[in-house]
């Protein structure tokens, strides 16, 4: 949905077309349970924000009533933009598929549980709609962030973080924190040599930015845990490989590059018939799958692996 800012305020215009709205998604996968509130919260907190916004919903391949819950909630708020597929790919490509589609002066995502709060959406993008930085990643572990979760998922989530900071020198203290803003020249720049589409997206996004010279900003957030199902020792030990394969592949892909360095891709056009924003009306963007007279298919990205239930994040 689309939200002009309150009043009068005026903000700075460092970025083209800054007036055109922030594009702030949410991706889902069997949300049923959470995201009417998950949207709601979302929504307070931006129509707070001194910058317009438009709030959208990757949804991947839910099995559950998501879509259901998606369908009436637009008719409550006809401008929610939804993408919907019938094959899911995962969260990155859910996420992937919608942001080629629409051009937006900046792209942000947070993960449905909000497990750092909706505040911290808008703490996030601010700094990239100013234009002090290309990326901010929400973090876990930098300065200033607070941490509630199993004591041993905290040790393997901070493994892995250290792990990746190592074999990538990437300076970064968290990689995998569900919320993440990106200015429009890195979306277009990189979107499409981020070749996971699943949880792993988040890390390859974060080490291909910083790779090509982009700023990348880490804003600090309390943290706190949601529920899971899982053991921590089940999550240890069928999680561990998972990330030591993508780190792998990500290291052996050839899609990393150092900056100034002539190989550097520079920006190209994604959107050869961008759906337009800010979204005014109450039938025009409901993106439908094509097995269903509500649905229709969205275009496909690259993925190390089919659709699974994805490990939560490290």
């Amino acid at each position: 949905m689309t939200r002009e800012p309150p009043g009068n305020r005026s903000s700075p215009e460092p970025i083209p077309s800054v007036r055109s709205p922030v594009l702030v998604t949410i991706p889902v996968h069997n949300e049923e349970p959470r995201i009417r509130r998950t949207v709601d919260r979302v929504m307070r907190a931006l129509d707070a924000a001194p910058f317009p916004y438009t709030l959208s919903v990757a949804e991947d391949a839910s099995t559950d009533g998501t879509l259901r819950v998606l369908e009436e909630m637009r008719r409550d708020h006809p401008e929610l933009l939804v993408r919907s597929r019938p094959h899911g790919r995962g969260r990155g490509s859910a996420l992937a598929s919608l942001w080629t589609e629409v051009d937006a002066p900046v792209y942000a995502y947070v993960d449905a549980d909000l497990a750092m709060g909706e505040r911290a959406v808008v703490d996030c993008i601010a700094p990239v709609y100013e234009g002090t930085s290309s990326v901010v990643t929400a973090s876990r572990y930098c300065p200033g962030a607070a941490v509630r979760r199993p004591p041993l998922v905290h040790a393997v989530s901070l493994a892995y973080n250290r792990i990746i900071r190592l074999v990538f020198q990437d300076g970064v203290y968290d990689h995998q924190c569900g919320l993440k803003v990106f200015r429009r020249d890195v979306v277009r720049s990189l979107l499409e040599r981020a070749h996971d589409g699943e949880w792993f997206w988040d890390t390859e996004m974060l080490v291909l930015a910083k790779a090509a010279g982009y700023s990348v900003t880490e804003q600090p957030v309390t943290w706190q845990e949601t529920k899971n199902s899982r053991t921590s020792w089940r999550r240890l030990a069928t999680e561990i490989p998972v990330f030591a394969a993508a780190i792998v592949a990500l290291k052996g892909s050839g899609h990393l590059w150092g900056p100034g360095n002539a190989s550097v891709p520079g920006p190209r056009s994604l959107y050869p018939n961008p759906i337009p924003l800010p979204v005014r009306s109450s039938s025009d963007f409901l993106l439908r799958r094509s097995s269903d007279p509500l649905h229709t298919t969205s275009m496909a990205m690259p993925s190390l692996a089919g659709r699974s239930e994805e490990p939560n994040r490290p």
